[in-house]
């Protein structure tokens, strides 16, 4: 019978988590809307923060951001 033992995992000082992660799917007129914008940009910058500052937004018009002190 063979013994097998996991391989030791390499030690990171990088934390496990920078965030959370949101995972979408876009529709065709949608991607290609995204796609104009970026290309437009004097800078390209990339899609993470092009989606980041839209869920700033949407969540500004709410109300929710900042977010709010904790008590």
């Amino acid at each position: 019978m063979l013994d097998t033992m996991p391989k030791p995992r390499k030690q990171t000082t990088e934390p496990k988590h920078r965030g959370a992660v949101l995972f979408i799917r876009l529709d065709a007129d949608t991607e290609a809307a995204l796609v104009a914008y970026i290309a437009a940009q004097d800078v390209e910058p990339d899609r993470s923060a092009v989606g980041k500052k839209a869920l700033h937004e949407f969540l500004s018009k709410r109300g929710h951001w900042p977010p709010k002190p904790r008590a």
